[in-house]
Order: structure tokens, then C-alpha cells, then sequence
């Protein structure tokens, strides 16, 4: 949508904004920082206070990680960060005043890297399952 504003003699053209653009972003990025701390909290009760005598080596690590609530537990914390902060990289990126092509493009490989890390971070979960 585009209005005309007449400043000091002088007409220009802004664009404005449609109201919804975003929203789905904005509300995304509270549920991640909601799931985030949730999931931080179980990540951190599980290694630290469920059993606060274990000695910390490769075995007991891959035996923990082949049970299904430690998997599911990293894999909340890898695809919940990775969309938060990429996420809030795409809003600083789009508060510079990019045009449109350029906004669509950098969330383009913006959604591309996700994808891409929790994929391989899936993998390197999922050899151990």
C-alpha cells in the first residue's frame, strides 16, 4: 500500500507496512524464548541434578544420549535456537530498510542455513539413538 506525504513543499512516497507482516515471526520468536527456557531447565536437570555424582565421560554421555528424552530434549534446543536466533538476525537485517527483494532473499538462505544445521545436528543426534 502507498500513501503520499507532503513534507516542506515537497511530495514523496512511503510505503507502508502492512499490519500483519511479521506477526507469525514476532509470535514464533516468544514461543522459541518460552520453549528455549523450558527446555534449557529439563537440559540442565537432567545432566546436573538428576544424577549429581556421575562422572562425566564419552560412554556415559553416549548412553544417555541414546535415550528418546535426551534426544528429543537437544533436538528441541537445536531447532528452537537456530530458529530464534536466525530469526532475529532476519529482524535486524529487515529493520535496515532493504527493499523487498533483498528482504525475501536473505530469509531465503536465512531458512536454508536452518535447515541445513538441523539436519546435520539431527544426524549427529540420531547416530547415537
Amino acid at each position: 500500500m502507498v500513501f503520499f506525504q507532503n513534507t516542506a513543499g515537497d511530495s514523496k512516497v512511503k510505503e507502508v507496512i502492512n499490519k500483519t507482516d511479521g506477526t507469525l515471526s514476532w509470535f514464533l520468536q516468544r514461543v522459541t524464548a518460552v520453549g528455549l527456557i523450558f527446555l534449557l531447565g529439563v537440559h540442565l536437570w537432567l545432566l546436573h541434578y538428576k544424577n549429581p555424582g556421575e562422572t562425566i565421560r564419552f560412554g556415559n554421555v553416549a548412553i544417555r544420549l541414546r535415550t528418546l528424552t535426551f534426544f528429543f530434549v537437544d533436538m528441541g534446543l537445536l531447532t528452537f535456537g537456530l530458529y530464534h536466533a536466525l530469526n532475529g538476525i532476519n529482524n535486524i537485517i529487515q529493520d535496515y530498510g532493504i527493499g523487498t527483494t533483498g528482504r525475501r532473499s536473505i530469509g531465503f538462505i536465512l531458512v536454508i542455513i536452518g535447515c541445513v544445521m538441523v539436519f546435520l545436528g539431527g544426524i549427529s543426534l540420531f547416530k547415537f539413538v
